[in-house]
């Protein structure tokens, strides 16, 4: 029996939370230990390093550098080719691409190590990283996120792999909002982290037009901070918030990690994001049987079946985004049938081992792609 590919996943941040995390974590929990023996790599300790050590897995500090003509570009790829050479590794994984011309991939191509890069964001169609172009496989979390790569790329060099949660911690979720408002009338919520593309403001615009017909519906405004950019736009929301006269109808949590219990207590998910790769909080509220309104942009059309799971608005559309919400929240038969269908829809839809498979099947390839060289 073959001893298991050596694999090294890199991953960018030190510190961090949200979506992208977790899914780079739910993916690394899963990894078959028979076929691969993957090593993790980030650039410092961190709340990533302690998950990842959590999980099991040896980890390295390693820092990625962008290309660029300077001395720190070449003693970063210098050390991350002996990384590659003193751990042995057979694959490089690149478990969240941001780092245009890498110096981790360089180091794999002048090493002769395969690489496979999962895209997680929608890629400019205007220029492409060069290394991406020359990596063994791209992956991305939905179609839209690596669409642009169709020109340039076969098929079988550029693959979709969707996004997947572990669905387990769902099935006993506990409705909390009592927490929140008193009573148990009905919530709308946004969950994640507060950056400009989630399009929150669009959020509260449509929560203040529905209050003008429903005066009844509270609001939760569920994630924090991002941890590396964008400082203050938790606070800017918060502000516009005040400033359009949503007072103490809607409640601002900050970051949470008991997401199952959320989603158990609102009755609407909405998802404004203007340039969202795949949106796992989508997944997330249907686990519970929770529908969805979200923006018809990037990568949400993938996960929202339109009229069967949710509904697409088009994005920025305040008013139609508020007419949907509506609609659902007048609609108690159809929420019902919903809560007792969708979880079912989409742990088939996104079932972890389906996804899991398909990305292994793309490191597998990688590696003969490779021996074939």
């Amino acid at each position: 029996m073959n001893a298991p590919a050596p694999l090294i996943a890199l991953y960018h941040r030190a510190v961090t939370f949200g979506g992208s995390f977790n899914s780079v974590v739910d993916v690394l929990s899963r990894v078959d230990r028979t076929r691969f023996a993957p090593v993790a790599a980030v650039p410092g300790p961190g709340n990533c390093s302690d998950q990842f050590r959590a999980m099991g897995l040896p980890v390295e500090f390693a820092a990625e550098s962008p290309g660029s003509r300077t001395a720190g570009y070449a003693l970063s790829t210098a050390s991350f080719a002996w990384l590659l050479k003193r751990r042995r590794i057979k694959l490089v994984y690149v478990s969240d691409y941001v780092t245009w011309r890498s110096s981790a991939l360089l180091a794999a191509r002048l090493t002769g190590v395969p690489s496979v890069v999962h895209v997680r964001a929608p890629l400019g169609s205007d220029t492409i990283d060069p290394e991406l172009l020359k990596a063994t496989v791209v992956v991305g979390n939905s179609e839209a996120s690596i669409r642009a790569l169709r020109a340039h790329r076969s098929a079988e060099h550029v693959r979709v792999v969707h996004n997947f949660i572990d669905f387990e911690p769902f099935v006993h979720a506990t409705d909390i909002r009592g927490q929140f408002f008193p009573g148990d009338g009905p919530i709308v919520g946004f969950v994640g982290v507060f950056r400009p593309e989630k399009g929150i403001e669009y959020f509260l615009d449509m929560a203040r037009l529905l209050l003008d017909g429903r005066p009844d519906v509270r609001f939760l405004a569920v994630g924090g901070e991002s941890a590396v950019e964008d400082v203050g736009w938790f606070d800017r929301m918060r502000a516009h918030a005040q400033a359009i006269g949503l007072g103490d109808r809607i409640h601002f949590t900050g970051s949470r990690t008991d997401i199952p219990d959320l989603m158990r207590s609102i009755d609407v998910l909405v998802v404004p994001s203007l340039n969202e790769g795949f949106g796992r909080v989508i997944v997330e509220a249907n686990a519970v049987g929770v529908p969805a309104v979200g923006a018809d942009a990037a990568g949400i059309p993938e996960v929202i079946e339109d009229g069967v799971t949710g509904y697409l608005v088009p994005p920025r559309d305040v008013t139609a985004m508020a007419a949907v919400v509506g609609r659902l929240l007048d609609d108690e038969p159809l929420r019902r049938r919903l809560r007792q269908t969708l979880p079912g829809r989409v742990r088939a839809r996104f079932a972890p081992a389906n996804q899991m498979a398909l990305l292994q099947q793309a490191w597998i390839d990688a590696l003969g792609y490779s021996s074939r060289a």
